[in-house]
């Protein structure tokens, strides 16, 4: 079952939105518990007494607080929410992207947009319980992707920083980069030769770095300055 909360001061655009989240969802096979907010306040009060959503569709152009000024609201508590831009103004999406959207969806809504954006972010979610295995110090070992905050390169090993514990294993960082583009893509990002980041870790970045959950700044390398940019201005 997935929590969803729908943002949008027009009405219509929230019966659309959920009859489309409904239509998915029996196609699919899964369950939705859909909530409809009509102004930014609504959903922000709802929240702070302690609702926690998988997904929030949130119109940029809202009356009273706008969905980006809402987003940054939300991020002050919680790192890991996905959050889905619904607008029809592409301008807003370079003023939007320090806010860590998970997608965009323009209007007027394409159902097929629509649901490869739903797809992949409930794919994220459906993932955060898959673990990484590897071998450290001759033991075998699993952590949850959702605790890495990301892969270094340090020579010929690789150290794996997690939130409260850290691994060193003998691997190229190019293999396991690979084995993520494989398997869940852009759920972390190649910021520079060194470093591969959790993507959900990610608070904020900057022209030439990267603020994680943990508080540390990371570099983005000159080289991979304008992919990290591209990627994170899609997804």
């Amino acid at each position: 079952m997935f929590d969803i909360a729908i943002c949008d001061d027009e009405r219509y655009q929230l019966g659309e939105l959920e009859e489309m989240l409904c239509s998915l969802a029996k196609k699919m096979g899964i369950y939705l518990e859909i909530h409809v907010f009509e102004q930014g306040e609504l959903l922000l009060e709802e929240i702070r007494r302690g609702t926690q959503f998988d997904i929030i569709y949130l119109d940029i152009e809202l009356n009273g607080i706008n969905g980006v000024k809402l987003a940054e609201e939300l991020r002050k508590s919680d790192q890991t929410l996905h959050i889905i831009y619904v607008t029809q103004y592409e301008n807003y999406i370079k003023k939007s992207i320090n806010t860590m959207p998970s997608g965009y969806i323009t209007k007027p809504i394409n159902v097929n947009e629509f649901e490869t954006v739903f797809r992949r972010v409930s794919g994220w979610i459906q993932g955060k319980d898959v673990y990484y295995r590897f071998i450290s110090d001759k033991l075998p070992c699993k952590v949850l992707l959702k605790n890495i905050l990301y892969f270094k390169s340090d020579l010929r090993r690789v150290e794996i920083v997690c939130e409260e514990q850290k691994y060193k294993i003998y691997k190229k960082l190019d293999q396991i980069e690979m084995e993520f583009t494989e398997s869940c893509k852009n759920q972390f990002l190649r910021i520079h030769q060194s470093w591969l980041v959790n993507y959900n870790h990610i608070n904020r970045f900057g022209y030439n770095w990267v603020e994680l959950s943990s508080g540390e700044y990371l570099p983005i390398s000159r080289k991979r300055r304008g992919k990290i940019e591209e990627i994170l201005g899609k997804i």
